[in-house]
């Protein structure tokens, strides 16, 4: 395959106030991506990561509000990243774990903070993230599975719904997480699938409206 990847998306919402509701070519060279609360972040072949939208600082726009309507590089190695609800986590290939963002709830695992325009180092040896609305799923190296922030709806399957302001180990013999708005979704090793959290639209596909703040296997 050619590495030249072609990054095709839908632009909405761009502080200039134009709108496309046609496919146009963004950036090239690109083999991660990540679209967050009116904001996408890019991961190119050389690992920079590029970004644009809110909570983006443009150093070349008069925009006070942290909000750029082009893209610029954010940080030179990274290997993965997510952007969610207010926050954007990167990974890199040492395994540690990067964010910025809102932290109202802790969804940045960093008790005491509220937000954080700046990248901070929040949690080691992590092989994959994950995101939902005010939470964060991180599944580290050894396959346990750690969360953090609003947990309400129980989304993080600690078996109440208080919030956590730090990281919890939620989960252990996991391969795979993915977060939705309030409900999380966990592949183990051994090919099963288990979920947690708010199930009234069936999300969770328990055959009842009935969520859960325990993990149950699916």
């Amino acid at each position: 395959t050619s590495q030249k990847i072609k990054l095709y998306l839908k632009k909405f919402g761009l502080f200039e106030l134009k709108q496309s509701n046609e496919w146009i070519q963004l950036l090239d060279k690109t083999k991660n991506i990540s679209s967050g609360w009116r904001n996408s972040y890019a991961l190119s072949i050389s690992k920079s990561l590029m970004a644009t939208g809110l909570g983006v600082k443009n150093p070349t726009a008069n925009l006070t509000n942290f909000e750029s309507d082009d893209w610029i590089q954010v940080m030179s190695t990274a290997s993965k990243v997510d952007s969610g609800f207010y926050t954007t986590f990167v990974l890199k290939k040492n395994g540690t774990l990067w964010a910025r963002g809102q932290n109202y709830d802790g969804q940045l695992g960093k008790k005491g903070l509220k937000t954080s325009q700046k990248w901070s180092k929040v949690l080691l040896n992590v092989d994959e993230v994950s995101s939902g609305i005010s939470y964060s799923m991180a599944l580290k190296k050894d396959g346990n599975l750690w969360g953090t922030g609003w947990n309400t709806m129980g989304q993080l399957g600690t078996g109440n719904s208080n919030d956590s302001g730090n990281w919890v180990n939620v989960l252990k013999g996991v391969k795979s997480v993915s977060c939705g708005g309030a409900h999380t979704l966990a592949l183990k090793t051994d090919g099963t699938l288990w979920g947690t959290g708010k199930n009234d639209l069936g999300q969770l596909g328990l055959s009842e409206s009935t969520g859960t703040y325990s993990w149950k296997q699916l």
